[in-house]
C-alpha cells in the first residue's frame, strides 16, 4: 500500500502497480492520476503514471488471459486495440489473504 487518500470522504487505500511488478518506484507527482477501482467490497486506488482515457469494450472482445499467459498473476483479460493490446487486472485477486488482513488493520488505524 502507497498510502490513502480522501475520496468524497471516504479513506481509500492507495496501490502502487510498479512496485508490484519489480518496477523502480517513483515519487509520486503532479501529474499523477489515481485509478479508483472496485475490488469486491472494497474500494481502492491505484497510482498511475497517466491515464489517457477511456475505453468501453464488449466482452466478446475480451481474450481470456489464462488462454494466453497462464503463468501471469493478477491477468484477467486482454483486449486487442487498434494501436495495440490492453491487459486488463483483476483488482480482486491482486491481494493475498495475508495482504489483505494487514490492509484491512491499516485501514482501521486510517479511519
Amino acid at each position: 500500500m502507497r498510502g490513502v487518500i480522501n475520496l468524497r470522504g471516504k479513506v481509500v487505500p492507495v496501490f502502487d502497480l510498479r512496485s508490484r511488478f519489480g518496477l523502480t518506484p517513483k515519487e509520486v507527482e503532479v501529474s499523477d492520476h489515481f485509478v479508483v477501482v472496485r475490488a469486491g467490497e472494497r474500494v481502492c486506488a491505484i497510482q498511475a503514471d497517466r491515464a489517457v482515457g477511456l475505453v468501453e469494450v464488449s466482452s466478446q472482445d475480451v481474450e481470456s488471459a489464462k488462454a494466453v499467459t497462464p503463468s501471469v498473476e493478477y491477468l484477467e483479460g486482454i483486449v486487442k486495440m487498434p494501436d495495440g493490446l490492453v491487459l486488463i487486472h483483476d483488482p480482486v485477486s491482486f491481494l493475498s489473504r495475508a495482504e489483505e488482513a494487514l490492509l484491512d488493520v491499516a485501514m482501521v488505524d486510517a479511519a
